[in-house]
């Protein structure tokens, strides 16, 4: 409780820190989930604020280098699609997902560059300009939105999530992608 009182957290990066679309959801420890759930509905700090009731799952389990069912990026080379990526990918183009600068919005813009402006996958990817950090992080493996990455495009977003500077010519020349499951 010292630290959350030194910590005098505004309500509006209370409220940011709890935005289902962050890249950091789920980092609030569980012992302070109540105390930031009330810091975002609050509109002056009081530090014993605090919402009575709050069930916090348990962290959910990791996913095995051995699962042969995984959906998304297993290292240290093998992708599978989830089922209907195509149709999310469609929906972000539509309605777009992600914070700016994420790496849904790159994907979003690269789908979209090839579905609706009918670019190459080579021209859309140099366009695109991917940092590193966001291709890493779309192979997160505990991601809500694993599986995303466009089957076509995953060596060179492997590639790049282990690069440190972009170049389009990134690519992994081994890598297996499964089919997208039915």
């Amino acid at each position: 409780m010292d630290a959350w009182t030194q910590l005098k957290m505004q309500p509006n990066n209370a409220a940011t820190s709890l935005h289902p679309h962050s890249v950091d959801t789920g980092l609030i420890p569980p012992e302070l989930f109540s105390h930031v759930l009330a810091r975002s509905r609050a509109m002056i700090i009081d530090p014993h604020d605090d919402v009575a009731d709050v069930i916090v799952d348990p962290e959910p389990t990791t996913v095995t280098d051995t699962d042969p069912t995984a959906v998304g990026f297993t290292p240290p080379n093998i992708y599978r699609p989830r089922a209907r990526w195509k149709n999310k990918l469609d929906q972000w183009v539509q309605f777009p997902t992600g914070a700016a600068g994420s790496w849904q919005v790159e994907i979003s813009l690269y789908w979209r560059w090839r579905t609706l402006q009918g670019m190459s996958l080579m021209d859309a990817w140099t366009q695109l300009k991917m940092h590193p950090n966001n291709a890493a992080t779309s192979l997160d493996r505990n991601s809500v939105d694993k599986g995303l990455v466009p089957p076509e495009l995953f060596s060179h977003v492997l590639a790049r999530s282990r690069a440190t500077t972009i170049n389009p010519d990134d690519d992994v020349a081994d890598v297996d992608i499964h089919p997208e499951p039915t």
